[in-house]
């Protein structure tokens, strides 16, 4: 699976040098906050359900490229409380009249505590998708990527999202992505800067 995510990965990335298109007019500078349902599989010994909030954001800092960052805090069954954080970057460029490729890597950590232990697990991951304008109100997107928990076990990730806009600098916020490990459903809200 891991062969399939790099070629998939690299084809997009081939597509980034060749895409000649028209630009959607999407916006890469916002602030996000999600409430979280998360399902933690831990290599099948142990499902663990959590909730709580995501606050996330994104800052365009050239035509093309952006800084990104998410903080996710989450409690779960058994007293855990999972933290999460994540700081990246990520490109992108239209491929085809109101749809731009976006790539994006980033690190981060996962840390799970409770009353009796607390487990600090380091992260990076790299990915690329796509974010599709409908009219004026309706976004899609659809991502594929690898995250490594650890530098020892390595997942093929998938997520899909929607937005629908209420105001030009407001969105409802859909969200989901699964891989082997966790699967998580967000539902929140958007603003653009």
């Amino acid at each position: 699976m891991k062969n399939l995510a790099a070629r998939i990965l690299f084809g997009l990335g081939f597509m980034l040098v060749s895409a000649h298109a028209i630009a959607a007019d999407f916006n890469y500078t916002w602030a996000q906050l999600t409430y979280d349902d998360v399902d933690n599989n831990f290599s099948g010994l142990a499902d663990i359900d959590a909730d709580g909030f995501s606050f996330s954001g994104a800052f365009e800092v050239t035509p093309d490229i952006y800084l990104k960052a998410r903080y996710s805090t989450w409690d779960a069954d058994f007293g855990i409380d999972l933290d999460y954080w994540e700081f990246g970057g990520g490109f992108h460029t239209p491929i085809q009249n109101q749809t731009d490729l976006v790539v994006e890597a980033g690190v981060g950590e996962v840390e799970l505590s409770s009353s009796l232990a607390s487990v600090d697990v380091d992260t990076w991951s790299v990915s690329a998708g796509v974010r599709h304008q409908i009219g004026n109100e309706v976004e899609l997107g659809a991502t594929i990527g690898i995250v490594d928990y650890d530098d020892d076990d390595t997942e093929t990730f998938f997520g899909l999202n929607a937005l629908y806009n209420f105001q030009k600098n407001l969105a409802g916020v859909f969200e989901y992505r699964t891989d082997d490990n966790v699967d998580v459903l967000s539902l929140g809200l958007r603003l653009y800067f």
